[in-house]
């Protein structure tokens, strides 16, 4: 970055700069964020971030046992 005389010109072009990089960040296609981290997730050609793809394909145990009685399975 070349710097000038003037540090809030030089602290504005370098706030410039970042936002440019961010806007080519991937964002979540659940909760819109910009993902930064050193990974997101792809699944079905949609872009989720770690909590959001955490929020979505987990189940608990408990839940799914409880999904398998009401259909009729015996998870004893």
């Amino acid at each position: 970055m070349i710097f000038s005389s003037d540090p809030i010109v030089d602290a504005m072009r370098h706030d410039m700069e970042i936002e440019r990089e961010q806007e080519k960040l991937p964002v979540c296609d659940a909760c819109g964020q910009t993902i930064d981290d050193d990974r997101f997730w792809r699944i079905n050609g949609e872009t989720l971030c770690d909590d959001c793809a955490h929020d979505m394909y987990t189940i608990h145990m408990d839940d799914w046992m409880d999904e398998q009685e009401d259909e009729g399975w015996d998870c004893q």
